[in-house]
């Protein structure tokens, strides 16, 4: 079996919800949850971000009659690992009341996230959206059913391509540039795969980096939902994990060990060696292109 390191290494916890609408000209009765959920968070420094969503006005004969909603707060909070989101939100403090039930009945969604990265309100809104509308997996949970947690990037594996992989581990250290190399805000196209894959051409991948840490995000083509996290080593070698939602609501996940090669226009081309987690096991190869454009322009020296 590959060696692991603990989920938390590589990863959090986002639970984000859509608190009650506020109406029209009515006080509330108490102080909303999404404040209460961020009073919580600032004394137990944890990252909770509430952004204010106006909602369109109903200019309906009944709006003359009934409060109208004007107003949602939609909050993401970003938890180091579930036991401190049960410990915080819940009553362990003391006569602290708990706030799980409360949660539970507003739109949520459970889900994790790369160890550096906050969502973004697109896309919190996207995942509340598609849970409420097909239910909880094993990628976007609730407070019922949590979602499982991933793996972290393996530290060695097989492939059937492993002549190929000692090339690229060779050339990566005779290339000094490779040593500064950085990931951060790079975006990638999907070039080539084989056909055991679910990636295909055209699909966009959007990279960042933080501390040794890689992380990017993926979706369509045949992939609703998709993440994977990686460490980068001295040469700039990218060893990974990642998992995906398919169209057809399945899970897939694999690891990967993915080598960058500096293109004379001073853009990343990245070759790619993977091999399923899950289904049959199988392995294949594939290549991203770096997007022109999109990051600094850059100079070879």
């Amino acid at each position: 079996m590959p060696e692991t390191q603990p989920v938390p290494t590589y990863y959090s916890l986002a639970l984000c919800f859509r608190d009650h609408p506020v109406l029209v000209n009515q006080a509330p009765d108490e102080l909303p949850l999404s404040h209460r959920v961020e009073d919580r968070c600032r004394e137990e420094n944890v990252t909770c971000l509430v952004d204010v969503r106006n909602l369109p006005p109903d200019r309906s004969m009944r709006s003359l009659f009934r409060p109208v909603p004007r107003m949602q707060d939609v909050v993401t909070t970003v938890w180091p690992d579930g036991e401190t989101l049960r410990r915080v939100l819940g009553g362990a403090h003391g006569d602290r009341e708990t706030l799980l039930p409360e949660l539970q009945e507003v739109p949520h969604v459970l889900y994790w996230v790369p160890r550096f990265s906050v969502p973004a309100l697109a896309d919190v809104e996207k995942r509340i959206a598609r849970r409420e509308a097909l239910g909880t997996s094993a990628l976007l949970g609730d407070l019922a059913r949590w979602p499982e947690p991933p793996s972290g990037p393996f530290h060695t594996w097989d492939h059937p391509a492993s002549e190929a992989m000692a090339h690229h581990e060779a050339r990566l250290r005779a290339d000094a540039r490779l040593a500064e190399l950085q990931y951060d805000r790079r975006v990638f196209t999907a070039a080539a795969n084989t056909a055991n894959g679910d990636v295909r051409p055209g699909l966009e991948f959007d990279y960042h980096e933080e501390a040794g840490l890689v992380w990017a995000f993926y979706e369509g083509s045949g992939v609703e939902l998709g993440m994977l996290v990686a460490v980068k080593d001295e040469h700039g070698r990218l060893r990974m994990a990642y998992q995906h939602l398919t169209d057809t609501d399945q899970v897939r996940a694999g690891h990967c060990f993915s080598y960058p090669e500096i293109l004379p226009d001073g853009y990343l081309r990245m070759h790619e060696y993977w091999r399923w987690s899950s289904g049959d096991g199988s392995a294949g190869e594939s290549q991203l292109q770096e997007k022109q454009g999109v990051t600094i322009e850059r100079r070879v020296s």
